[in-house]
């Protein structure tokens, strides 16, 4: 199964020419990784990326910071961070002292015509603008409803936690899932199990910070998830250069935390 952003992507690459009043303008840039630019961006740019090509199509609630990548002034990929989507995630991670530490990484997303490392580069960007940010745990979730393993955070060398909790969901005849509180569970609901999430974090800090947060992690890191590696998108793969906190793709993940 392909992910959702690469088949966005590969569709792009074929329709976008056409579309486009311009016509194939990217096609000018010179869109090699290292004259990329990144830097922190507005969430109305965010916003313009993830609608267009991201697998939800919206924005999350409590979004708070947003970093792009760009080549002459083009967005190439954006990536953005806020709040856990509950309070018992972030305290489940490392307890309730480290809750306030612990941000998550929201959506991302990049365009048909951004280089295949693009994703790889602007992950291992953002985390470093997050740790000035006071951030210290960031956790991440990859959708199999998406054709999501989290291919680019094994990349960047994240920890995977195993999946997320077996959670029923409930629909209305007609098929729409019932949002917010369920409350009294009626007889037309249908109930049916919720696919379950990869779940990924990233420990940020000093070496003695991070020696620290690995001590209280609650979450026990297992291997990396396969695919068949003949559906893995390159867009998708590490980058090859010398980027700090860029990692090579490995058959076996890491199941103890690098302090280097």
């Amino acid at each position: 199964m392909k992910a959702h952003q690469r088949i966005i992507r590969e569709k792009k690459s074929q329709t976008a020419k056409d579309e486009n009043l311009f016509g194939a303008w990217w096609e000018s840039l010179d869109t090699s990784i290292e004259m990329a630019e990144l830097k922190k961006i507005d969430i109305k740019t965010a916003t313009s990326i993830i609608e267009e090509y991201e697998w939800l199509g919206c924005m999350a609630a409590g979004t708070m910071r947003c970093y792009g990548i760009f080549w002459d002034g083009n967005c190439g990929g954006v990536v953005c961070y806020g709040v856990t989507t509950t309070k018992t995630l972030a305290e489940s991670i490392c307890g309730k002292e480290m809750a306030d530490k612990v941000a998550q990484l929201q959506r991302g997303a990049c365009v048909h015509w951004a280089h295949p490392h693009s994703a790889s580069k602007l992950i291992s960007y953002s985390l470093k603008q997050e740790e000035k940010h006071g951030t210290r745990i960031v956790v991440a979730f990859s959708d199999p409803m998406a054709g999501e393993i989290g291919t680019v955070y094994q990349a960047t060398n994240w920890l995977y936690c195993g999946k997320t909790e077996k959670r029923p969901d409930y629909f209305d005849p007609n098929g729409n899932r019932i949002t917010g509180q369920v409350g009294e569970i009626k007889e037309w609901m249908v109930k049916k199990d919720r696919p379950r999430k990869q779940r990924y974090i990233y420990i940020l800090g000093s070496k003695k910070e991070r020696r620290e947060i690995a001590k209280k992690l609650a979450w026990t890191p297992q291997k990396y998830p396969k695919r068949n590696a003949l559906e893995v998108s390159i867009a998708d793969t590490p980058c090859n250069t010398s980027t700090e906190g860029v990692g090579q793709f490995h058959d076996n993940a890491p199941i103890s935390i690098p302090i280097t």
